[in-house]
């Protein structure tokens, strides 16, 4: 699994700042991470994955939690009395549209992601990942789902339905659109390891997202990985050397300003 690593450099005293974080799948170290300590003015996420790609732009975050609470008794006696939520779970999870799922959506197309969840028959429990580029795109996915959970309550009038929603992370862009010089110094520093440099929005977040909007503009730098989250995930030697000549180039450019 990837570490992030925060890199910084200060064109003033050419002090160079360097965190290694687990990333934010395994653990939550961002959650702590000291950005005062840390000193720096803006950093960089080395936390992507195709050569020469650089990612500007993020999702926009939300997590919505769906408790269905039914009724349980013993099933030898059961008749008249046991309301199963497991049923009223099954009947929201059908009525969610194929095309707005991960598997069917791509480029700028967001999702909901029914990602995990909890059965028994006296509660149940969905949890959803909603995913927009822009925050309208979250509001149309959360009132999709609310409209959902009405028409299973209508079905399934015995179980209660409740909705919870939490922002997670915003995207990176309404930050990093004031500050143009982060993303034109990748670009350069890209050029100079001999790639070609591909700025673009990333399907996902980064602990960046985080860092960004608590006050340290942080975009994402590719690692020369491919196939994460999956049994194929790799990366190369030629990926390893050609990332690292990047971010001395990076350091270069930075610390004499052009």
């Amino acid at each position: 699994m990837p570490l992030d690593v925060d890199v910084e450099v200060r064109r003033g005293d050419r002090t160079i700042a360097v965190a290694f974080t687990p990333d934010e799948e395994p653990g939550s170290g961002i959650d702590t991470f000291d950005i005062d300590g840390f000193g720096a003015a803006f950093a960089y996420t080395v936390d992507g994955d195709g050569l020469g790609i650089i990612y500007d732009e993020t999702w926009h975050a939300r997590t919505a939690t769906i408790t269905f609470s039914g009724r349980n008794t013993h099933p030898g006696t059961a008749k008249g009395l046991l309301v199963n939520s497991v049923f009223a779970l099954a009947d929201f999870v059908s009525r969610l549209p194929t095309d707005m799922l991960p598997e069917t959506t791509e480029g700028r197309e967001g999702f909901v992601h029914p990602s995990r969840g909890s059965i028994e028959v006296e509660r149940s429990t969905l949890v959803l990942g909603l995913r927009a580029f822009e925050t309208p795109g979250l509001d149309a996915q959360e009132r999709l789902l609310r409209d959902i959970a009405a028409q299973t309550k209508d079905r399934y009038p015995d179980v209660g339905i409740e909705i919870s929603v939490e922002d997670l992370y915003w995207n990176i862009k309404d930050v990093l659109k004031d500050q143009p010089q982060l993303i034109d110094d990748a670009i350069e520093a890209t050029k100079r390891a001999g790639l070609t440099p591909v700025v673009r929005p990333i399907r996902g977040g980064t602990d960046g997202a985080q860092l960004t909007f608590r006050g340290l503009p942080t975009p994402d730098l590719f690692t020369g990985g491919y196939n994460f989250h999956g049994k194929l995930e790799f990366n190369s030697r030629r990926g390893l050397e050609k990332t690292t000549e990047m971010l001395v180039n990076l350091v270069q450019i930075v610390a004499k300003g052009s």
